[in-house]
């Protein structure tokens, strides 16, 4: 068994709930047998108590508990921050730069990069009408694509 972000989330939901399995269960939409399952399979593979219990009953932190679940917040926020930062890099526009000396894209390019970003609305296009020289210079430091 491998220690996985979900595990982290069932604790926390059930220090959460009071040490309440049953609405630790229902909260994270997963039934009780499954989550107490999973509990007991995390202490005995690992070997650590993570809950003190009375008669069965989850009732507490253990003393090792208490220091996972430190550790285990701060894993939960890290996560947090890398899916929000997944999710804003997956919608966050890319730009692309075209070159070219004056007159070229009116000419050769009427309505295709209006056409393009209607149908990629995550790429946006930039084009840069510039003396043949300065179009040439910002090709070769890669600033942007040549377009002749």
């Amino acid at each position: 068994m491998s220690f996985e972000i979900n595990h982290i989330k069932y604790i926390q939901a059930i220090v959460e709930n009071d040490f309440n399995v049953t609405a630790a269960a229902h909260k994270i939409h997963i039934s009780q047998p499954a989550l107490s399952k999973s509990i007991n399979l995390i202490e005995s593979e690992y070997h650590v108590h993570i809950f003190t219990r009375d008669k069965h009953r989850l009732v507490g932190l253990s003393q090792q508990g208490k220091i996972l679940y430190a550790m285990m917040l701060d894993i939960l926020e890290k996560y947090e921050e890398l899916e929000n930062e997944l999710h804003q890099l997956g919608t966050e526009p890319s730009l692309i730069k075209f070159g070219a000396i004056a007159s070229t894209p009116q000419i050769l390019f009427p309505g295709l990069f209006i056409d393009f970003e209607s149908t990629h609305p995550y790429i946006h296009i930039e084009i840069i009408e510039d003396g043949g020289v300065n179009i040439l210079h910002d090709f070769l430091q890669k600033n942007l694509i040549l377009l002749y």
